[in-house]
C-alpha cells in the first residue's frame, strides 16, 4: 500500500455580508463552509490513512532489523538506504 499525497486545504475566502439579510448570500457562505470542511475531512482521513500505513511499514521494518541482529554478530553495521 502506498502512501497518499496530502494537499494542504486554504481558507476560503469569504464574501462581505450585505447590509440587509440575504438568504442568498447565507447560502453562499454555507456552501464556501461546506466545501471548506469536506476538503478538512479528506485531508485527516488521508493523514490518517497514512498513518496506518506507516504504522505498518515500521512493524515490518522493525522485524526486519530484529531478523538481521539474530543472524548477525554485534561487530556488523546495518545501514539502511531508503531509494
Amino acid at each position: 500500500m502506498a502512501l497518499s499525497v496530502i494537499t494542504r486545504p486554504a481558507a476560503p475566502n469569504l464574501a462581505f455580508a450585505p447590509r440587509d439579510y440575504s438568504s442568498q448570500y447565507s447560502e453562499q457562505l454555507n456552501n464556501i463552509f461546506r466545501l471548506y470542511f469536506n476538503q478538512l475531512d479528506t485531508t485527516l482521513q488521508t493523514i490518517s490513512g497514512n498513518l496506518d500505513v506507516l504504522q505498518a511499514e515500521i512493524v515490518t521494518l522493525q522485524t526486519e532489523v530484529a531478523a538481521l541482529q539474530v543472524q548477525g554478530n554485534n561487530s556488523q553495521t546495518l545501514i539502511w538506504l531508503d531509494m
